[in-house]
């Protein structure tokens, strides 16, 4: 039997949250935090809005999580 999703599942990068947490940590030691936007958390982790507030009500959360 063929396994369908192997090849899909190897591209798909796992653990958005763990993602999140460490574009958030990464963007908070190159601009600080209050400069820090969620857009670009969500941008540097290759994820959208939509998905960082799945996972976190706001950035500070991202900060208790990492």
């Amino acid at each position: 039997m063929s396994h369908h999703y192997s090849g899909a599942v190897a591209r798909w990068e796992p653990n958005p949250g763990l993602r999140l947490v460490r574009a958030a940590i990464d963007l908070f030691a190159e601009q600080g935090y209050d400069d820090t936007t969620v857009a670009q958390i969500a941008a540097r982790a290759g994820l959208s809005k939509a998905t960082f507030f799945r996972h976190f009500p706001d950035k500070r959360e991202v900060l208790s999580a990492g």
